[in-house]
């Protein structure tokens, strides 16, 4: 009787052991308040309902229509790279492009700058498994792929030789700034998404600009003409959801010759006015590794609740487990991170002032 006893509760002992390590990989507990080494930060301002802001503010900035054009596709803000005679750390990073791009496309330009290097063997860069560049890289280094080799869905890979005779040594290189440029033109588009519900409750987009140059401009939503003429000063260009459709759309700017842009600003409204704030953001491999297993963490610094709801959090698409919120630091468990570019969503019925969100590792 007793050793049954006895059975019965190593048993149970077990099941517990398991059901806690489950719940800690799959980081469905609330994530504690701690020290987190923050790998991106951004400050969000207003999220939830409200009529003071529109549901997505899209910052152009400056450029000019008729030249080439860049858009910043990826990249990382540091990363490590090594090789030995034993084993090395390469790094790959994930690059999709809009197809609004591809019809338009010149090529992609990659930038990094070397922090550190150990250079005892080459860099070599890969895209798609194809090697674009095999040097020593000192300071800042910028080369470009070819229009041929860009795909809707590309691959980029930094990898080390190894240090040859000096078997005892590694070759490292340490990156910063890494950045993936497409470089497409001579139009400038303005991508955005819309699910059908989004539609349902669109009231307005608006496009403003301090235009200036000799050439005829025109401003197209998918396609259709909503502005025509030659811009001189400040404009406001206003359409409706007619011209919209659920899933990708597109804002383009092209000109007979060159206008210059200045302080553009795309901003679409809804009834309502949900305050929608997604951030997109790079991590590396090794720093997407360091936040498994329950260690990764989404902490939204709240100054404060105006009106109480339900905040949604996704990262990546996914639903992430949000905590009874409160003024003051909220830590949110980040499960699934991975290498490259990821997405946070922040959305709600409620109206959160949120001063600073920290994404990194616990």
């Amino acid at each position: 009787m007793r050793k049954g006893v006895e059975d019965f509760l190593i048993l149970l002992a077990i099941a517990i052991i398991l059901l806690v390590a489950v719940s800690l990989l799959s980081g469905s507990f609330t994530a504690a308040p701690g020290p987190v080494t923050a790998y991106h930060e951004f400050s969000p301002g207003v999220v939830g309902f409200t009529t003071d802001f529109p549901s997505q503010t899209i910052v152009l900035g400056d450029f000019v229509v008729g030249e080439v054009q860049e858009e910043r596709l990826g990249g990382a803000e540091q990363m490590v790279v090594t090789q030995s005679s034993f084993g090395g750390s390469p790094q790959k990073i994930r690059i999709p492009i809009n197809p609004a791009f591809l019809e338009l496309k010149r090529g992609v330009k990659l930038r990094f700058s070397v922090l550190e290097a150990q250079a005892l063997g080459n860099l070599v860069v890969k895209w798609n498994g194809i090697a674009v560049y095999n040097a020593r890289p000192s300071g800042l280094t910028t080369f470009t792929v070819e229009p041929g080799a860009v795909k809707q869905e590309n691959i980029l890979e930094f990898s080390a030789e190894g240090p040859g005779l000096q078997f005892w040594a590694a070759t490292s290189y340490t990156l910063r700034n890494v950045a993936v440029l497409l470089q497409y033109g001579p139009q400038r588009l303005v991508p955005f998404e819309f699910l059908s519900s989004d539609l349902q409750r669109f009231d307005r987009g608006e496009v403003e600009f301090f235009g200036s140059g000799e050439g005829i401009l025109e401003v197209r939503v998918n396609g259709f003409p909503q502005f025509t003429g030659t811009p001189v000063g400040a404009y406001k260009i206003s359409f409706n959801g007619s011209y919209l459709q659920p899933g990708n759309n597109v804002v383009s700017f092209r000109s007979s010759s060159t206008n210059r842009m200045a302080g553009a600003v795309l901003r679409l409204y809804q009834f309502g006015n949900q305050q929608v704030v997604s951030r997109r953001f790079d991590l590396t491999q090794e720093q997407a590794a360091s936040m498994g297993y329950g260690r990764g963490r989404v902490v939204l610094d709240i100054t404060a609740i105006r009106t109480p709801g339900i905040l949604n959090v996704r990262a990546n698409g996914a639903p992430l487990v949000v905590p009874d919120l409160k003024v003051g630091e909220n830590h949110i468990p980040f499960p699934s991170p991975r290498a490259g570019e990821n997405e946070l969503t922040l959305a709600g019925d409620g109206t959160w002032d949120i001063e600073l969100v920290r994404i990194g590792v616990a």
